[in-house]
């Protein structure tokens, strides 16, 4: 059995915090500077807390403390005016402004997110003059580490703030609102700092601006720690062990994770280091990303605005980018392989500059293709540089030449292909070789002037045919009259 520090003192009297701490399973080398263990049942104010608002919007009553244990809480009951709704300022406690403090308190909402919570400190000097100011230096009467809605109703959170000395080196703040749950950080809270005169503070937490009598704050176990290394860390103040208690979660420094097993969400059985049951999300906070939905494949509407449904992986981009821009890249820094796949206007499959679509559609690239090169001419979709080995290429042709067998086709002379080849060095029609070498050739239109000149060949060769029967016929009618 766990042991609060409200329940050790209310029952064995009043020890130092460290003591109940130690009870816990927990030990501490120092007092909370806040003592709550004189709260009793009523209403008002408390030793050590001055109520804000009137008496009966401050309730002290026995209820489930965060732990599950029965504990005198503090209850926020607002009334219908617009105004403060119940909770405290502590006393002021003495402070050295050259240390850095952490207040703490916990809070549960309930009925509705009607109104706010808020959390914070204020810090006077010998003067009597307040003397807080932000992490930038703008002098504050009072800093509100939060002022706003908790993550869910019904659920205790730990709320946690930092007030640094004047001097003090903090580029951002460490506060944060966290799920006992869990044991994580929900929400970061803003710090603040001291001036260089503040020789004393008092922690503030209560709630606001409702006029619903049945929104209720909850509020618990206030602290105030000096930040020496001898106070409670954030899991025990919220009832864990140093690897958080019964959570599978390790901390380390800012880093969370699981030593071993699968994690699941969704699903009580999962089948893999992560195995999410539903829509899985990811973005990035850069100005200008898109998040990208990993998500099962009955809910349609996996491109764009279409209603297309899909099966198997589905990964979807939330919101459509401008023209031109990239729905998905797998890419690296330096001249590592990059993937591009590109928007350019409407999502339908014509207007995506790559279309994969496995074995229900062709695949599809709207712009040119190079392989093996970065260059594709100009007026060319496909440009490989090196070998393609294939066992058939087909060439579509708007004509093809049967012309060269009509009658009325004006074949060249064999002088007139004697005259061109002395004075070109090539047929007619056909590239020379130079050319061939430097443009190359087009397929389909050298096959198609190859075939005209084998059809040429071929009239030749009938015209031949036609002269060599006819000088046959002579030469036997010769024959014939001389013998």
């Amino acid at each position: 059995m766990k042991f609060s520090q409200y329940t050790f003192k209310r029952t064995f009297g009043y020890l130092p915090i460290a003591i109940g701490l130690i009870m816990t399973g927990y030990a501490t080398g120092q007092d909370n500077l806040l003592d709550y263990s004189t709260w009793t049942e009523g209403s008002g104010s408390a030793p050590g807390f001055t109520r804000i608002g009137a008496n009966a919007e401050n309730i002290r009553l026995l209820g489930e403390s965060p732990f599950g244990n029965q504990e005198i809480l503090w209850q926020c009951t607002p009334d219908t005016a617009d105004n403060n709704d119940g909770g405290w300022n502590s006393a002021f406690q003495n402070v050295d402004a050259g240390k850095t403090y952490r207040m703490t308190v916990w809070i549960k909402r309930t009925n509705s997110q009607n109104g706010r919570s808020v959390f914070g400190v204020q810090a006077r000097n010998a003067s009597n003059a307040w003397s807080t100011t932000r992490l930038d230096g703008t002098a504050v009467n009072a800093i509100n580490f939060f002022l706003g809605d908790l993550e869910e109703l019904d659920k205790w959170y730990l709320l946690v703030g930092y007030i640094h000395p004047a001097n003090a080196d903090v580029p951002v703040s460490n506060g944060g609102i966290y799920d006992p749950v869990t044991g994580l950080k929900v929400r970061n809270l803003t710090d603040c700092r001291m001036t260089l005169e503040t020789n004393r503070i008092r922690h503030r937490a209560y709630f606001q601006k409702t006029v619903n009598p049945q929104d209720l704050q909850l509020q618990f176990a206030p602290t105030i720690y000096e930040m020496n290394g001898q106070e409670p860390t954030i899991d025990e103040l919220l009832g864990r062990d140093s690897n958080g208690g019964n959570s599978p979660w390790t901390q380390s420094g800012s880093n969370t994770y699981v030593e071993s097993g699968n994690v699941g969400i969704g699903t009580s059985s999962p089948s893999a280091n992560l195995d999410v049951a539903g829509t899985l999300k990811t973005g990035s906070l850069a100005s200008g990303s898109k998040e990208i939905y990993t998500e099962p494949d009955t809910r349609g509407n996996h491109r764009g605005s279409g209603t297309q449904s899909a099966d198997g992986l589905v990964w979807r981009i939330k919101q459509n980018p401008a023209p031109g821009g990239p729905i998905f890249q797998v890419r690296s820094s330096g001249q590592a392989v990059r993937l591009f796949v590109e928007h350019d206007g409407y999502t339908g499959a014509k207007d995506n500059s790559a279309w994969f679509s496995g074995t229900k559609f062709p695949n599809y690239f709207k712009n040119e293709v190079g392989i093996g090169t970065e260059t594709v001419p100009a007026g060319y979709q496909l440009a490989v540089e090196g070998k393609i080995r294939t066992r058939e290429v087909r060439v579509d042709m708007d004509d093809w030449p049967d012309y060269v067998f009509d009658k009325n086709y004006d074949l060249p002379s064999l002088e007139e292909v004697e005259r061109y080849i002395y004075e070109y060095g090539h047929l007619k029609k056909m590239p020379s070789a130079k050319i061939a070498e430097n443009e190359g050739i087009v397929l389909g239109e050298m096959n198609k002037r190859l075939l005209e000149k084998i059809e040429e060949l071929t009239l030749y060769l009938i015209q031949q045919n036609h002269k060599i029967k006819t000088l046959e016929s002579k030469i036997e009618t010769l024959i014939e009259n001389n013998r």
